[in-house]
């Protein structure tokens, strides 16, 4: 990639995503400091990804972007509809690498397996998905269901575990 190239965003139609991951702004906004051509401050999760606010200005809205799925949905074709971005590159640092050939469209068994082929989720996992209000359970790199409760989750998790130290031992 020797040439960065430039995309309006979907949703937002006032700025403009990179293939180096990157976003500026399309059109002059209402305060001294939008311009053209202005690129934009990133901001980080506590888990490393790159993320920033956009706003609407026809419908008014504003909604957090993260840079990884914007950068896919621009540049990276999706004929199989697949609904996650994974980072190719494995590690904490490699999250904020959000370059087009870094990203990748996967399933979410796909991205699940990636993250314990290279050690960031464990054999046996809890994770709580606030969308829905539930926790997920994620065995040997397979999802065994969504639940209510931790405590619930944690006890199907567990036995899960203790089978499968019976099967080791």
């Amino acid at each position: 990639m020797d040439c960065e190239l430039w995309r309006t965003i979907g949703l937002f139609p006032d700025y403009q995503v990179s293939n180096y991951g990157r976003v500026r702004r399309a059109v002059a906004g209402r305060s001294w400091n939008a311009k053209v051509g202005r690129i934009l401050k990133l901001q980080d999760t506590k888990d490393g990804y790159r993320y920033l606010w956009l706003h609407n200005h026809v419908d008014g809205g504003c909604r957090r972007a993260d840079i990884h799925r914007i950068v896919a949905q621009a540049f990276i074709p999706n004929p199989k509809n697949l609904p996650e971005v994974n980072h190719k590159i494995p590690g904490y640092a490699a999250r904020s690498n959000n370059r087009v050939d870094n990203l990748e469209w996967v399933t979410t068994q796909g991205n699940a397996n990636h993250a314990i082929t290279h050690g960031r989720r464990k054999l046996g996992s809890v994770r709580y998905r606030p969308h829905r209000n539930k926790w997920e359970v994620w065995f040997r790199n397979v999802y065994q269901g969504i639940y209510r409760t931790h405590t619930e989750a944690v006890e199907v998790k567990n036995a899960l575990l203790s089978t499968t130290n019976l099967h080791l031992s």
